[in-house]
């Protein structure tokens, strides 16, 4: 498998829109692995994970060919990881294609609402159940729940629910982490959430997972919400999985998917997370 990091910051990008803080001021300075647009990635040219605002310029970064992706999967429907208005620009009035095959959108209830007013003959959609495996393409995927997009709510829907860490809670939608497997190979992308639930450790467990990708949000800062992942967090993480015999030391680990709020220069994170790669925009891991 290669993975492409396309995109490895979170919704703000780095530096941010609107900002002139000193992580923001020192990115723009440097530029190189401190410049960092919003998170997505592309599996062997095949699979697009996310499409989010900064595509289009991934794109032209990247030498990309959208024209021959026919599967996008989508982590949960915020606009930083689905830009809806983006693709309807695959509609023939807009695009003329030599393959018509459709591009179909994997992801839950909230991604089929949203983009539900863009389906045609050139764009479908497919909801994922968590735990579920489907076949893509040759690839085997199976969506698992992240802890992620939380809120409070009196009577939430049962389906909302998720579990960790001895509390619960309820999520505004059932975001998720994927596990993607072929020929051998498992890919862990695991990006907008806070850990691993017991579920998901369980589904893990023995599965061992060649390369694991990890939502490091709040980069050297400790997590100010449930929903995203620091440094300490991401550690924690690659234990879980060891002991669960899901990693070892083989295991490639990967953190990703930075805040301007809590991402430090990229010497430093690599100082704080030993033993992982620090994405950056473009990088390409082959495994």
């Amino acid at each position: 498998m290669k993975l492409q990091f396309l995109g490895t910051s979170a919704a703000e990008g780095i530096p941010a829109l609107f900002c002139n803080c000193p992580a923001c001021q020192y990115a723009y300075k440097t530029g190189g692995k401190e410049i960092r647009m919003r998170a997505g990635a592309m599996l062997d040219d095949v699979i697009k994970i996310d499409f989010g605002p900064d595509s289009y310029a991934q794109m032209l970064a990247n030498h990309l060919d959208y024209t021959r992706v026919h599967t996008l999967l989508v982590t949960h429907s915020h606009p930083d990881h689905l830009a809806v208005d983006e693709l309807g620009y695959r509609q023939p009035s807009f695009s003329h294609l030599t393959d018509e095959r459709m591009l179909t959108v994997y992801g839950n209830a909230a991604v089929g609402k949203k983009i539900a007013p863009r389906l045609s003959a050139r764009i479908g959609f497919q909801q994922l159940t968590a735990f579920e495996t489907v076949e893509i393409e040759g690839y085997q995927v199976t969506p698992l729940q992240a802890v992620h997009y939380l809120h409070r709510e009196p009577n939430p829907p049962q389906e909302n629910l998720v579990t960790f860490e001895g509390k619960t809670y309820s999520r505004m939608e059932q975001a998720f982490i994927y596990l993607i497997e072929k020929d051998g190979k498992r890919l862990l992308y695991a990006h907008d959430c806070a850990g691993f639930t017991a579920e998901d450790l369980d589904f893990l467990a023995s599965k061992r997972l060649d390369l694991v990708t990890l939502d490091c949000t709040y980069g050297g800062n400790a997590p100010k919400s449930v929903g995203h992942m620091g440094y300490a967090e991401d550690l924690k993480c690659r234990e879980q999985l060891k002991q669960r015999g899901a990693a070892d030391d083989k295991t490639i680990f990967v953190a990703n998917h930075f805040s301007h709020n809590g991402v430090r220069p990229y010497a430093d994170m690599q100082a704080l997370l030993p033993g992982f790669i620090i994405s950056y925009d473009g990088m390409v891991i082959e495994f």
